[in-house]
């Protein structure tokens, strides 16, 4: 309801009709409690709940019936307005569910134990679903596999670990017990018998071996650490916002750009090292967004548009600057620094960044080159002769020609002084080292075990948040201009 009314009045502020506003204040709302509940049970929960166990009373028992009960409080309407759709599904995979195409649940609340669901293609559930238990004071937790055309019909209920065969079919009322291997059959009764003569198997064979139990996934997933890409994203974030905040709270904000101008440097190096040519059409749109609502806070007067759209350049260019880069190195290398260097002025204007973030995005391909062609030897004198290498080499260049032209232009944007100028190139000299020795892999340094979950969270959804706390900030100073530096 509170946010429900900072809504409704913030769109009354900004003239809405009072239909419209509280029709936009309430779907507003329910979506912005179904991402806190999504934000919570991935900093609380996490990848927990697939094959796990916790004692009774513990931290994470707590956690885990915490983040139940907000999904329980917070999705229940639009999970119940979309019962009995795919728009359903999406909502719970945010959530961590495994749901296959054209699955129908009809009670989306009962995948509770996000993590332990996996149902196959072209399933129908509408039966209950039990994937925890409490033995001898330990929750325990485990993934349950539904697999593709099976049936799940009212009232009946499938406990965790359970394995449903593909095709398969629960009678109303039916029951299937703990991890129990169920081959293809309809099935009713409690505990589930199969009904006569329904196995599809031929005479004489063991319908428990006709299918395939699917491999026990945790092990397939990845392993809970920390990555070294999530800490590099955790520091660009946190470096974002305090440039965020000082730019648009704050009226000298010298040295709040000093230290979030080091940023971006992260986010450019990690698109360029990134091989995936996929490009989120999110990212447009969001890009767009938020380049529109920077220019109505600056009386539509033309702005770079949104870092976002940079992105989007980068990963178009990418495989194309690749190839050139592996079939004639230094050459194409020279090329293509001075060509980036060259449009540095007229780049500016069309993204943010421009050109000097896509020289960070350069150093970033040659560093994803120079780890892909090292070999399993990482001694200190193997590194020192890796480095040495044309890769080695390369990479090195991309990092000296991408850092020097940084501080240059930002010094000519921000004009720091001489202390603000020193504590920026040390901060940028710790950070191209780090990027140096960088490779995607867990990390050495391992935070304690409940902020692993957090860290992780932020690690795989930087670019959301970015764009969240970014809109935020713009929102607020349009509609509170006092609060505005």
């Amino acid at each position: 309801m509170f946010i429900f009314a900072i809504l409704y009045l913030s769109f009354a502020e900004l003239d809405f009709h009072p239909v419209i506003g509280a029709l936009a204040a309430l779907l507003l709302t329910e979506l912005g409690l179904v991402l806190l509940s999504v934000s919570v049970k991935k900093v609380l929960v996490g990848k927990w709940g697939t094959n796990h166990t916790a004692p009774f009373w513990s931290l994470r028992h707590f956690a885990y019936f915490f983040s139940q009960d907000c999904f329980f409080v917070w999705c229940r309407e639009p999970l119940r307005f979309f019962a009995g759709t795919t728009i359903a599904n999406s909502i719970l995979s945010m959530f961590g569910t495994k749901i296959g195409s054209r699955t129908i649940i009809s009670q989306p609340m009962q995948c509770f134990d996000w993590n332990a669901v996996n149902f196959g293609n072209d399933c129908y559930i509408d039966g209950f679903l039990q994937l925890h238990t409490f033995e001898d004071m330990t929750l325990k937790v485990k993934r349950t596999h539904i697999q593709d055309g099976c049936t799940v019909n009212v009232g009946a209920t499938v406990m965790s670990g359970a394995v449903i065969a593909p095709g398969s079919n629960l009678l109303p009322l039916s029951l299937v017990l703990k991890e129990f291997r169920m081959p293809t059959a309809t099935y009713e009764g409690s505990p589930a018998e199969p009904v006569g003569g329904s196995f599809n198997s031929s005479q004489g064979s063991d319908p428990a071996l006709d299918f395939e139990v699917p491999l026990d996934e945790t092990n397939a997933e990845q392993s809970g650490l920390v990555d070294r890409t999530d800490w590099l994203k955790v520091a660009a974030i946190i470096l974002v916002t305090i440039d965020h905040f000082g730019y648009f709270f704050v009226d000298n904000d010298r040295w709040w750009s000093v230290f979030g101008r080091m940023a971006a440097p992260s986010f450019f190096f990690l698109m360029g090292y990134a091989q995936t040519r996929k490009i989120p059409v999110r990212w447009i749109f969001i890009g767009i967004f938020l380049t529109l609502l920077d220019s109505s806070n600056n009386d539509w007067k033309w702005v770079a548009p949104n870092i976002l759209l940079s992105f989007v350049i980068v990963r178009l260019a990418r495989p194309y600057v690749q190839t050139l880069l592996e079939k004639y190195g230094w050459i194409a290398f020279a090329v293509v620094a001075v060509a980036l260097y060259a449009s540095l002025p007229v780049a500016a204007k069309l993204f943010d960044y421009g050109a000097e973030g896509w020289l960070w995005a350069l150093f970033g391909l040659s560093q994803r080159m120079y780890v892909d062609g090292r070999s399993p030897d990482t001694s200190d004198d193997n590194l020192l002769k890796r480095t040495l290498t044309s890769a080695g080499l390369l990479r090195l260049a991309a990092c000296v020609l991408a850092a020097v032209i940084y501080v240059g232009q930002e010094q000519i944007e921000f004009k720091f002084n001489v202390d603000q100028s020193r504590v920026f190139i040390f901060g940028l000299i710790v950070l191209t080292v780090c990027m140096c020795l960088f490779w995607r892999g867990p990390s050495r340094f391992q935070p304690p075990a409940f902020l692993t979950g957090p860290v992780q969270f932020v690690g795989r959804h930087t670019l959301a948040i970015y764009a969240i706390t970014l809109a935020a900030f713009e929102i607020i100073v349009k509609l509170f201009p006092d609060l505005a530096a």
